[in-house]
């Protein structure tokens, strides 16, 4: 996300040493780098950083809400079939 809205972010962490860099604390980053020489201003990086937070919420609440939903479903085609069988004794 942060790299696809801001098209020259996006050729600086080509040049990370890693694929997955998250641009904190790995060695090689390029992202840290161009903040540190002054070529990136800090705070694209902070931006960065609350997207992808509010991201993964996001994510979460959607999986949460889709595992509702599965359970949900699952609870109403049992039901049927518990209310039609034979009490027990």
């Amino acid at each position: 996300m942060f790299c696809q809205a801001r098209p020259h972010v996006k050729s600086l962490t080509e040049g990370c040493r890693f694929a997955d860099c998250g641009h904190s604390a790995e060695p090689g980053c390029v992202v840290r780098a161009a903040i540190a020489s002054g070529d990136l201003p800090a705070g694209r990086l902070a931006n960065y950083r609350r997207l992808r937070r509010e991201a993964v919420g996001v994510e979460r609440r959607a999986a949460e809400r889709r595992d509702h939903r599965v359970a949900v479903g699952r609870r109403r085609r049992l039901t049927p079939r518990l209310r039609d069988e034979d009490p027990p004794g």
